[in-house]
């Protein structure tokens, strides 16, 4: 266990404790990723934020019940993102999502030409990766854009790191054959 594992640690146990500061410094280390995740799989920016703010509500609620059972803690956190987003998802439907343009691609007046080419470029892999199945969007998700490593990614689904390797092989080759189909 590094450093950075060792602090974590002492984090969690601190805000199982209902040490209020230490949650909120695991808010503050986690808030990004757990949008980001959101962001990707609802792709409408107001509910990306409401399902970050509930992750955080659920797990400020249920952390003292959280244990240290070979599971980290950050398989633990983006389970509760998971179901928080499958709930949203279910409640709101496709039809009520916001097209991902709308919020990436807008560049501003100071944006250099390779910022405004860099949204849309993000846009477009964002479009892409949402009509990937359900568990390979979940695995490039978790690796490419929250930065997981295979074995977390593993861990917060509950597959195998070989298998977080074969949805990833899979996803990205479904990928490339796309853009290849669209003539890039």
């Amino acid at each position: 266990m590094g450093k950075e594992d060792d602090e974590l640690r002492t984090l969690v146990d601190r805000a199982r404790s209902q040490d209020r500061e230490a949650f909120g410094l695991i808010y503050d280390m986690y808030y990004e990723r757990i949008y980001r995740f959101a962001y990707y799989k609802i792709g409408n920016v107001a509910d990306a934020e409401d399902i970050a703010a509930q992750t955080f509500t659920g797990a400020l609620r249920t952390i003292a019940n959280f244990k240290w059972t070979g599971s980290s803690f950050d398989s633990w956190l983006f389970r509760i993102a998971h179901n928080v987003t499958v709930d949203t998802y279910r409640r709101n439907g496709k039809a009520k999502l916001e097209p991902v343009d709308e919020h990436l691609t807008i560049a501003s007046a100071s944006d250099t030409s390779s910022e405004a080419i860099g949204r849309v470029e993000h846009a477009r892999v964002r479009k892409l990766i949402d009509r990937l199945p359900d568990e390979q969007k979940r695995v490039l998700i978790l690796k490419f854009i929250v930065g997981m490593s295979n074995k977390e990614v593993g861990a917060a689904i509950n597959k195998t790191a070989g298998a977080i390797k074969a949805l990833q092989f899979r996803g990205l080759n479904t990928l490339k054959a796309t853009l290849r189909e669209e003539g890039d």
